[in-house]
């Protein structure tokens, strides 16, 4: 399995890297994410993990029946679950809670 391509992203605000991609199940689809950023955001990120909800904006990926991986950028509405220092910075995992549309 191919792993993601981080791209530009932002989470609540705080610029960064990060993408969200689908996870298939018999019982339903959910999606989860990745954000990486400098380590000057820690208290930034870890701030987030007491908010219900906050919006990233970056790339979603979802894989075709084919098995090609597609990247499309969205907004969504997501839980922050956990943040922790990686070598690349501080990284927070995320679930989705619900896209954000654009409104015309």
């Amino acid at each position: 399995m191919a792993l993601y391509t981080h791209k530009d992203a932002s989470l609540n605000n705080i610029d960064g890297m990060g993408y969200a991609f689908l996870i298939q199940t018999s019982i339903n689809d959910t999606y989860q994410g990745v954000f990486i950023c400098e380590t000057e955001n820690t208290a930034g990120l870890e701030s987030l993990l007491n908010h219900s909800e906050v919006q990233f904006s970056g790339i979603v990926y979802r894989k075709t029946r084919g098995g090609e991986v597609r990247g499309q950028t969205k907004s969504f509405l997501v839980d922050v679950k956990n943040v922790f220092t990686v070598s690349a910075g501080v990284r927070a995992d995320f679930e989705v809670l619900k896209e954000v549309r654009e409104s015309s």
